[in-house]
């Protein structure tokens, strides 16, 4: 997550495309950021870098995906078609063959 603090890495990530698993409740419980107000979450992506949400260890950190997604929308201004951008990248990023991405992705668009 500190990788924002170097201008220079944010290019590479935005260039390569790289996939960023983005988990703000266990950033903060860990305080890796003092609060959501200093969390680089909604810079990365305004930024053009590529991320998705998670949940981290929800046993340990007492949240969920949707807390997550909760969170995005309160305290960094995400609104549905950002949330669902996250997680079309997400899909695109997943570690699953091209025939369940395919399906999965699909099933993101009729939700829509």
């Amino acid at each position: 997550m500190r990788s924002f603090e170097d201008p220079k890495l944010v290019d590479r990530l935005v260039h390569d495309g790289i996939v960023l698993e983005i988990c703000p409740a266990s950033n903060i419980a860990l305080s890796v950021f003092g609060g959501f107000e200093q969390h680089p979450l909604r810079k990365f992506y305004d930024a053009g870098v590529r991320i998705c949400l998670n949940s981290d260890d929800p046993p340990f950190f007492h949240s969920t995906l949707a807390n997550e997604y909760e969170i995005a929308g309160k305290y960094f201004g995400f609104d549905q078609r950002m949330l669902d951008q996250c997680t079309r990248t997400a899909l695109e990023a997943a570690f699953v063959d091209e025939e369940t991405r395919g399906r999965l992705v699909k099933r993101l668009d009729k939700s829509n």
